[in-house]
């Protein structure tokens, strides 16, 4: 892998390095993506398995499918969305995402007083006291959805990137800000019947939240930074609105 001055490396994929990449690949890893998708949110429940167990198992297939695929197309390059692991990782991870809850206190306490917003159901439920399988279960099967919804956006991150610079013939600058602003598209548009299909709040809340979890990525090349700061930042949400029912049922 190509290292810059200060030893981060560069993007894969785009510029042929490590190697190069057809539409055929593409394409292959793009449905997996939606297959993976359509199994977390369409495909009913498997009823040989507990509510628990299911839930576990789509949060698994839902990123583990286009992975598998990725891996199967990229062959050994796969690992390139990961890099050798490095503990700055860690702390990159650690400070997006405290600048992410930061960013989204404030954005949201905007669109509170200037939009309708529609409630994220998995927060109705910790408010409600709905935890399939307690807590310990539920914050291993968001870890690992959590996981799947960075590969949903690093993944096409990476293939814009590639289009604009190989198909497209942008600059490297170019590429990068079609693959940041589209990437967030995406995953905005993943969340639209979390909210109701609330398109503004999806465009205006949901994708510029996401623009601040990718940077965590561009700072890195490493998925692993931007699934830490993803976790922290959910993670952090959801024990807060765990803490303030149980305050809530012990006044």
């Amino acid at each position: 892998m190509l290292k810059n001055s200060n030893s981060i490396p560069d993007y894969p994929y785009y510029n042929d390095v490590p190697t190069s990449i057809s539409w055929r690949d593409w394409i292959i890893v793009l449905l997996a993506l939606c297959f993976g998708f359509a199994v977390l949110v369409q495909v009913p429940h498997f009823a040989w398995l507990s509510m628990t167990a299911d839930t576990v198992l789509r949060s698994i297939l839902f990123g583990g499918i286009p992975m598998a695929a990725f891996a199967w197309r990229f062959g050994k390059y796969w690992t390139a969305i990961f890099q050798l692991w490095r503990w700055n990782y860690l702390w990159w991870g650690l400070l997006f995402g405290i600048i992410n809850l930061a960013f989204t206190y404030a954005i949201g306490a905007f669109a509170v007083s200037h939009m309708h917003l529609v409630d994220n159901g998995v927060g109705d439920g910790i408010s409600r006291g709905e935890i399939a399988g307690g807590p310990a279960v539920f914050y291993i099967s968001t870890g690992i959805q959590l996981f799947g919804e960075e590969v949903f956006t690093i993944l096409p991150f990476l293939f814009l990137m590639w289009l604009g610079a190989k198909v497209m013939g942008l600059s490297r600058g170019g590429a990068i800000l079609l693959a940041w602003i589209g990437s967030a598209l995406i995953f905005g548009a993943m969340h639209l019947s979390t909210y109701g299909w609330n398109v503004a709040q999806v465009l205006l809340l949901i994708a510029p939240v996401r623009l601040v979890l990718t940077l965590s990525y561009m700072q890195t090349k490493s998925i692993w930074t931007s699934t830490i700061a993803h976790i922290l930042n959910d993670w952090t949400m959801f024990t807060f609105l765990m803490v303030v029912r149980a305050m809530t049922l012990s006044a």
